[in-house]
């Protein structure tokens, strides 16, 4: 009985640990995220929680080779050249789930990989 209490009182304080360190994380993140609110303007934070509330908190979804990665909807051509333009201000939202849209350039290595992985693919064919 004496084991099973020292393991279960070892087992509580490393998830208290755990717990402290899952606390101060989020402290941590929130303090980021109003200094990221703070330079929003009102409408547009307005804007971003009605639409993270619609959808269980996440409001931005990425397009991933040319479709919304929220819910698999191909991205028409002229929004996604829109968007990857350098200079664009504007907010574009996903025609499915509505979620705001944002693109980022593929990484070197990210195009090497899926090169590679596409040649290895069409070897064993």
């Amino acid at each position: 009985m004496k084991e099973i209490e020292t393991a279960t009182a070892v087992e509580r304080s490393k998830i208290e640990a755990d717990k402290n360190a899952a606390d101060k994380a989020l402290a941590e993140l929130n303090i980021e995220r109003e200094r990221a609110v703070g330079e929003l303007s009102e409408n547009l934070l307005d804007h971003y929680t009605r639409i993270s509330r619609k959808h269980n908190g996440v409001a931005l979804a990425e397009i991933r080779d040319e479709k919304c990665t929220a819910c698999g909807m191909v991205i028409r051509p002229h929004v996604l050249q829109e968007i990857r333009r350098s200079d664009s201000q504007e907010l574009f939202h996903c025609e499915t789930c509505t979620r705001i849209l944002y693109y980022r350039e593929p990484s070197a290595s990210r195009e090497a990989a899926a090169a590679s992985t596409s040649a290895s693919s069409s070897s064993e064919i």
